[in-house]
C-alpha cells in the first residue's frame, strides 16, 4: 500500500511508450494543451501517421484539407521510398525470395490504398472554401502517373506482371488474364522450365472489390488533371513563342539523342566462322597459395558428393560445423551445372602422405560458387577445418583461390548462429576474429529457417596482396547491330550485285528498326486540322472542345456514346496502290515486315533490343559507340569510324537498332580444352526438315539456345536466307516427347561480321515510301564452355553414347520464351 500510495499521481509507464507530461493532455491527447508547447520555434506537436486518419466527428478532428493533403502525400512518398529499398535489397541478395515476395505484395497494397487516399484528399482539397494552409507540389496528381513504371524494369518485376505504362494503382499486376492459345507448339515445353527449376516464383497481389470504384474515380481524376495541365502547358508555349516572336521552325525543342550506337562500310565482308581458340586452363594439380595448405579438387561426381560429404563432416567439430552451410543447403544448389555452380575442394596440409586426399584423410573442405546478381561477388558456402589452429591459414588459402579463379571484387562468407549447450543460439567469436584479421567485415545480417547469420565480406585488395582480377569468360556472347538510312544524298561507292539485298540478315532487328522509322513519322506527320479544309477544321475544334469539356466535367461516356462511327470507302487509285506482296510470305523482307507489323499491333518490344529512329543518324551513332559492353564485343569489326561514314552519306534520317547478350550454360561439362557437352531441355521436330531440332537451356530461364542442323542436306541457306529458312522450321515444330539425345556436343567458335553497308532493293516491301535506303550491319558471335572451373564435379559420363556431336553447317538460333506473339527466334546465326 505504500507503494501503491507514493506512485499516485504518476503517468503509468509502458515499454516503448512515451508518457504525455500533462495531465490535460493525458485526457484530450490531440487537443488543447497537447498543441501548446513551451517553446514556441517546436511548432505544433506532428500527428503520428500509424494511428490512421482521424474521422470527422471525432475526438480532435481539425486536420483541414491541406494538412491532409500533405500528409497522404508524405505517407505515399514513405510507400514508394520502401518500394526502391526492398528492390535495392532483392538485387543485391540481402532477402530471400520469399522475404522479398512477401514484402512486395504488403508494400505494394499499401501503397495502392495511400495513392487513392492521396486523390481523394487532392478532391477534398479543391471542394473546400478555404485553401490556405500547407501546400504540395500541384502537380504531384499528374506526376503520379509515372513515378512507378521503374517497378516493370527492376528485379521485382520476377514477382508480378508491372505494367511499363501507366499503373499507378496496380491494377494489371492483380489482373488475371485468360492465357491465349500459344502460337509455336514448343512455348508450353519452354516456359514450364520457370515451373520445374523454381527459380521464378510468381506473386498473387489482389485487388479488394471495395476498392474498385474508388480506383476508378481516382484515375479520372488523374485523367483529368492530366488534361488540365497538358492544356495549361500548350497555352503557355503558345504566349510564349507569339512572345518571342520566333519562326515557326525555331518553336519546337530540338530532338534529344540517347546513347544509341551504329556502323556502315562500304564492301560487305563476308561471316567468318571459325573454331575458337581455347580458353587457357593451367592443369590443375593442386593449388598451393600457402605455406601451410594447398586445395584439391574433389574429383567425384554428383552421385558420391553426399556419402563422401557425411563421412568426412563426422570428423568436424560440431562448433566448427554448426557456424557453416549444411548439406541441405549444398544439396538445393546441386542442381546447377554451369558457371554459376558450387565448386569444391579439399584443403590438405603441405607434405602430407602422398596420394589424393578422402573423406577420411582430407583437413578441410571448401565449397564456394560465383553468384551473379545486380553485382558479381564469390560466395564462400562451407569451410571447415579439424582444428580452429589451422582456420587462418586454410582460410587464407581458400581466399586466394577464389582470387585467383572467380572474376569478383568481394568475396562473401557467413557465420551462422549455433546452438550451445546452455539452450542458447551464439556466434563463434573465434572464428569471427580470425575473419576481422584477415580483412573480412560486418556486411550484413541474415536468416534462415529461424536461424540468424552474420554475413562477412572480404574486398579484393591491390597486388601482391590478392592476384589481378581475371577475365569473365561468358558462354555464350552475342552482338548484333544494325543502322538503317533513308534518303541518303552521298551513297557509298558504286554498288554491285553484292552489294544490295532485299533485307538484313537479322530479321528480328531489322523489324524493330522499321517501326522504330513509322513511330518517328507519326510523330511527325501534320496535325490533323493542317489537313482539312475551313469548314471541317471548325467541325473539328468544335469537336475536341466538347470532348474536352466532357471529360473535365465526368461526361466523357455518355458524349462517347452519342458519337456515331463514319465508314471511310477507299477510293480506286489507293487500291490499285495496294502492294502486290500482301499476303506472301516466302521472302525476308516480307517476314520482317510482317514481325513489325506485330510489334506495332501489340505495342510490345523486343527483349534485349534497344532501337531509336532520329533524323541527325551521325549523332545517334556516336553517342551510341559510348556503350562500354558494345565496344568490347565488337573489337575488329571496324566500328571506330562508323559515326563519320554515316554523315558523310548524309541521310534524312536513321535507326539504330542493337542486340548485346551475355549468357551461361545453364550446365555444362568439360570434354577437352575445345570441346564440351550441354544438356538437351527438350527435342522438336519439323516435316520439312529431317534432322530433330535441339533447345537447350541457358542461364536465363526464358532464353534457350536452338541447334538446327544443316549437315549432309543438298540445299543449305546462305546467311541472308538462315533467318527465314530457320523460322520457318521453328514455327513448324512439333515437341518430341523424349529427346533421342540427353546432351550435344559442341566446339568453342565464333563468328564475326565485320560492318558491311548494302542497298536495299525495293523499300516499298519493306513498308516503306519509295526513297532510297542503306542498312549497315556488323555481327558477333562467340560460344565456349565459360570460365576454367577446377572444383566442378561431373553430372554424367562425358563423351557418353546419348551425347550427338553437332557437325556443320548448322544455324544457332536465340530462342525467347516469351516472344510467342511474333513466334519468330531473336537472332539466327549460321555456322559453316
Amino acid at each position: 500500500s505504500v507503494t501503491c500510495h507514493a506512485m499516485a499521481g504518476r503517468p503509468l509507464k509502458l515499454p516503448g511508450h512515451r508518457p504525455l507530461s500533462h495531465p490535460d493532455d493525458r485526457v484530450r491527447p490531440f487537443s488543447g494543451a497537447a498543441q501548446r508547447r513551451s517553446d514556441p520555434k517546436l511548432g505544433p506537436l506532428a500527428r503520428c501517421l500509424s494511428r490512421g486518419p482521424r474521422r470527422p466527428g471525432g475526438v480532435g478532428f481539425s486536420q483541414t484539407p491541406a494538412r491532409a493533403l500533405v500528409d497522404s502525400v508524405a505517407a505515399r512518398e514513405a510507400s514508394i521510398r520502401r518500394l526502391r529499398r526492398l528492390a535495392e535489397d532483392h538485387a543485391e541478395g540481402r532477402v530471400t525470395e520469399t522475404e522479398a515476395r512477401r514484402e512486395l505484395v504488403d508494400a505494394l497494397l499499401h501503397c495502392r490504398v495511400l495513392s487513392v487516399e492521396v486523390c481523394e484528399a487532392f478532391e477534398n482539397w479543391q471542394a473546400s472554401s478555404n485553401r490556405g494552409g500547407p501546400l504540395t507540389d500541384p502537380q504531384y496528381i499528374v506526376r503520379m502517373k509515372d513515378d512507378t513504371r521503374w517497378l516493370a524494369e527492376s528485379t521485382l518485376g520476377e514477382f508480378l506482371n508491372f505494367s511499363s505504362k501507366t499503373d499507378p494503382f496496380f491494377v494489371i499486376p492483380s489482373s488475371k488474364e485468360p492465357a491465349a492459345a500459344p502460337a509455336n507448339q514448343m512455348t508450353p515445353k519452354l516456359q514450364a522450365r520457370r515451373r520445374q527449376l523454381g527459380e521464378r516464383h510468381w506473386a498473387v497481389l489482389p485487388l479488394q472489390a471495395s476498392l474498385l470504384r474508388r480506383i476508378r474515380k481516382a484515375e479520372l481524376l488523374i485523367m483529368k488533371e492530366s488534361v488540365q495541365f497538358r492544356l495549361r502547358h500548350v497555352e503557355e508555349a503558345m504566349q510564349e513563342a507569339a512572345t518571342l516572336k520566333l519562326p515557326p521552325e525555331l518553336r519546337l525543342p530540338s530532338e534529344e539523342l540517347p546513347p544509341e550506337p551504329s556502323t556502315s562500310s562500304s564492301s560487305p565482308p563476308p561471316a567468318v566462322s571459325q573454331l575458337k581458340q581455347p580458353v587457357s586452363r593451367s592443369s590443375f594439380s593442386g593449388s598451393s597459395f600457402s605455406r601451410a595448405f594447398k586445395l584439391l579438387p574433389l574429383g567425384i561426381e554428383k552421385t558420391a558428393v553426399k556419402s563422401t560429404f557425411e563421412e568426412y563432416i563426422q570428423r568436424v567439430p560440431r562448433r566448427i560445423a554448426s557456424g557453416t552451410e549444411q548439406w541441405k543447403m549444398l544439396e538445393s544448389a546441386l542442381d546447377d551445372g554451369g558457371p554459376l555452380g558450387l565448386e569444391w575442394f579439399w584443403i590438405q596440409r603441405q607434405g602430407a602422405p602422398p596420394g589424393p586426399p578422402s573423406a577420411g584423410t582430407a583437413d578441410g573442405l571448401a565449397v564456394f560458387r560465383l553468384k551473379k546478381l545486380s553485382s558479381s561477388y564469390g560466395q564462400l558456402l562451407h569451410f571447415t577445418v579439424l582444428d580452429l589452429e589451422h582456420f587462418q591459414e586454410a582460410l587464407e588459402a581458400v581466399k586466394a583461390l577464389m582470387f585467383t579463379y572467380l572474376p569478383v571484387r568481394v568475396i562473401r562468407f557467413t557465420l551462422w548462429y549455433s546452438l550451445e549447450e546452455d539452450g542458447t543460439y551464439q556466434l563463434n567469436k573465434e572464428a569471427e576474429a580470425i575473419l576481422k584479421k584477415l580483412c573480412f567485415r560486418w556486411f550484413q545480417l541474415t536468416n534462415s529457417g529461424g536461424v540468424r547469420g552474420q554475413v562477412m565480406q572480404r574486398p579484393r585488395g591491390e597486388p601482391p596482396e590478392d592476384p589481378e582480377q581475371p577475365v569473365d569468360v561468358r558462354c555464350i556472347e552475342l552482338c548484333l547491330g544494325q543502322v538503317w538510312l533513308r534518303g541518303c544524298a552521298a551513297c557509298p561507292r558504286a554498288s554491285s550485285s553484292a552489294g544490295l539485298t532485299s533485307c538484313s540478315q537479322s530479321l528480328a532487328l531489322a523489324a524493330s528498326c522499321l517501326r522504330s522509322f513509322w513511330s518517328k513519322d507519326s510523330a511527325e506527320a501534320p496535325r490533323p486540322e493542317s489537313l482539312l479544309d475551313a469548314h471541317s477544321v471548325a467541325a473539328w475544334a468544335h469537336a475536341k472542345e466538347g470532348l474536352v469539356q466532357a471529360l473535365l466535367n465526368g461526361d466523357l461516356e455518355r458524349a462517347l456514346a452519342l458519337l456515331e462511327p463514319a465508314k471511310f470507302e477507299l477510293s480506286e487509285d489507293s487500291v490499285s496502290k495496294a502492294p502486290a506482296y500482301a499476303g506472301k510470305s516466302s521472302s525476308s523482307a516480307t517476314l520482317a515486315l510482317s514481325l513489325a507489323k506485330t510489334l506495332e499491333a501489340t505495342s510490345s518490344e523486343l527483349p534485349e533490343v534497344l532501337c531509336q529512329a532520329v533524323s541527325d543518324a551521325g549523332e545517334l551513332v556516336k553517342k551510341g559507340l559510348t556503350q562500354e559492353s558494345l565496344r568490347e564485343a565488337c573489337v575488329g569489326l571496324r566500328i571506330e569510324e562508323l559515326s563519320e561514314t554515316v554523315a558523310a552519306m548524309k541521310p534524312k534520317d536513321g535507326s539504330f537498332g542493337r542486340l548485346v547478350l551475355a549468357l551461361e550454360w545453364s550446365s555444362v561439362t568439360l570434354i577437352d580444352e575445345n570441346t564440351f557437352e550441354v544438356p538437351v531441355h527438350v527435342a522438336g521436330t519439323c516435316l520439312s526438315h529431317p534432322h530433330p531440332v535441339f533447345y537447350l537451356p541457358t542461364s536465363e530461364t526464358d532464353i534457350f539456345v536452338v541447334i538446327v542442323p544443316w549437315h549432309g542436306m543438298a540445299a543449305v541457306p546462305n546467311s541472308d536466307q538462315a533467318f527465314a529458312a530457320c523460322t520457318e522450321i521453328l514455327r513448324a515444330m512439333t515437341p518430341m516427347d523424349e529427346s533421342p539425345y540427353s546432351a550435344v556436343q559442341l566446339s568453342s567458335f565464333e563468328v564475326r561480321q565485320a560492318v558491311h553497308t548494302r542497298e536495299i532493293v525495293d523499300p516499298v516491301v519493306l513498308g516503306m515510301s519509295g526513297e532510297t535506303m542503306h542498312v549497315t550491319e556488323f555481327s558477333m558471335l562467340s560460344v565456349t564452355s565459360g570460365r576454367e572451373m577446377p572444383g566442378r564435379l561431373s553430372s554424367y559420363r562425358k563423351g557418353g553414347a546419348h551425347a550427338l556431336p553437332i557437325a556443320s553447317p548448322f544455324a544457332m538460333c536465340i530462342w525467347h520464351a516469351d516472344m510467342d506473339e511474333i513466334n519468330a527466334p531473336l537472332s539466327v546465326t549460321l555456322v559453316r
